[in-house]
């Protein structure tokens, strides 16, 4: 079971942990983003990060144009 795509381990043993998702609906995301991060748990007890890759182009929920938040960056 390949649980997480690659991890960077710390001087003090913690381990920074990256994973890709392909998945493109919310949902989806929220679902698969929670089952791997209880299995990295699983293989990296010393886990002290965990990102996620996803194919979305999120807002940054900070950025508004003319006094509205934007839905997009684009």
């Amino acid at each position: 079971m390949v649980v997480v795509e690659c991890f960077w381990e710390l001087e003090d043993g913690q381990k920074i942990a990256w994973q890709a998702k392909y998945v493109f609906d919310i949902d989806g995301v929220i679902a698969e983003a929670d089952r791997s991060y209880s299995n990295a748990l699983k293989s990296h007890a010393t886990m002290c990060k965990f990102v996620i890759a996803i194919p979305f182009d999120l807002p940054d929920p900070n950025y508004v144009k003319k006094g509205k938040p934007v839905k997009s960056c684009r």
